[in-house]
């Protein structure tokens, strides 16, 4: 392994005196300073993704261009490359990754950009995305005990809730904290009906996502 990076850091320009050095420092980074001397052949998935990663950092690059970097990988693979990718942004390296993953977006992004149909329909900062596509409503959600008949539903309508695909969890939107549940668990109530959960949530990149495509991720 260290000599594929050693080869990977001299196609990049590297002198020959700083290749040892800089391959040295890129798997400790990687947290792969035990396996230098393996062969790939014998690594992970993960560890080959995080390989692959590293030789692609060798020559210290300024902007770093990243597709999927964490899809296909276990859990442990996934959280140690992106304690790589915050090491490299925080160190001042710029990072344009794509990702279908909402969380790995959240957690890693300075700004994020939204592709609809090939088309960037929106870009910002987590908190100007959700102020511009959601204003400062939250996510309300009503899980009942079962679905209700025609007239309760019509009840629930008027309480501004609409159903989801599953016709016993109703969504809707509401200014305030959690001081706001009660009255609305009573009016549910007041239909006739039984709440098995309730539950409100700061807006975030998945009410971005639905607000802009129109489409319900699964619970």
């Amino acid at each position: 392994m260290r000599e594929n990076l050693a080869l990977f850091g001299r196609l990049a320009g590297l002198p020959s005196r700083d290749v040892r050095a800089r391959v040295d420092e890129a798997l400790d980074r990687a947290d792969l300073a035990s396996r230098a001397d393996d062969l790939l052949r014998t690594l992970s998935g993960g560890m080959q993704r995080r390989l692959n990663l590293v030789a692609g950092i060798l020559h210290r690059p300024q902007v770093l261009l990243l597709d999927e970097p964490t899809v296909g990988v276990d859990p442990d693979a996934r959280l140690r490359v992106h304690a790589l990718l915050e090491h490299l942004r925080d160190s001042g390296m710029a990072v344009l990754l794509t990702t279908h993953d909402l969380d790995e977006a959240e957690r890693l992004s300075d700004r994020i950009g939204f592709l609809v149909d090939g088309r960037l329909e929106a870009e910002g900062t987590l908190d100007r995305l959700v102020a511009d596509t959601l204003g400062t409503a939250r996510h309300l959600e009503v899980v009942l005990a079962s679905a209700p008949d025609g007239a309760a539903a019509g009840g629930l309508r008027a309480l501004d809730l609409q159903p989801s695909q599953d016709t016993a969890r109703w969504l809707g939107k509401r200014e305030g904290d959690v001081s706001t549940l009660g009255p609305i668990e009573r009016s549910v109530r007041d239909l006739g009906l039984s709440v098995r959960q309730m539950t409100l949530v700061e807006p975030g990149l998945r009410e971005v996502f639905l607000h802009l495509t129109g489409r319900e991720l699964d619970a």
